[in-house]
């Protein structure tokens, strides 16, 4: 998802955080794509309780730095004011994912993982993320490939 060192914010400097929020945005991606790959496929329902609860506790401030001071949305909005409405749909996503997650968290406490009905949470939630994950995606690499004068 995020954009290599060469495409973030051109304005961000070592000192003023921005540069270690874009690291920490792009360190979940990396640790995101493996987890819901993981919680796809694992079986073993002790891992995916640690899976889900995982989420559950990275998720919010992992949102906070897209959507907070110096964060992607910042960044993408600045430089792409027509985005906004994709942005706002992105930060509904939000706390859609959240009440997701902890809604899975709660029953996972309660249901073996094998239950039809987490199975139908798991699906819900990756189908969910991966989505926004898409728009998202898709939102960064046509900003910067067109604030750096690319062909998206």
């Amino acid at each position: 998802m995020a954009a290599d060192a060469k495409d973030r914010p051109r304005e961000a400097s070592e000192g003023d955080g921005s540069q270690a929020v874009w690291g920490r945005i792009e360190d979940f991606h990396r640790m995101m794509v493996g987890l819901l790959k993981e919680l796809d496929t694992a079986t073993d329902p002790a891992r995916i309780r640690e899976v889900v609860d995982t989420l559950e506790r990275s998720l919010p401030g992992h949102f906070e730095d897209e959507v907070g001071p110096g964060g992607l949305f910042e960044d993408l909005g600045s430089r792409r004011p027509a985005s906004e409405p994709i942005l706002e749909h992105l930060r509904k996503d939000h706390g859609e994912i959240l009440e997701m997650v902890s809604a899975l968290n709660r029953r996972l406490q309660e249901l073996d993982p094998a239950d039809p009905r987490i199975q139908q949470g798991r699906r819900a939630f990756l189908e969910k993320i991966r989505s926004h994950e898409q728009i998202e995606n898709r939102l960064v690499r046509d900003t910067y490939m067109l604030d750096e004068g690319g062909l998206g």
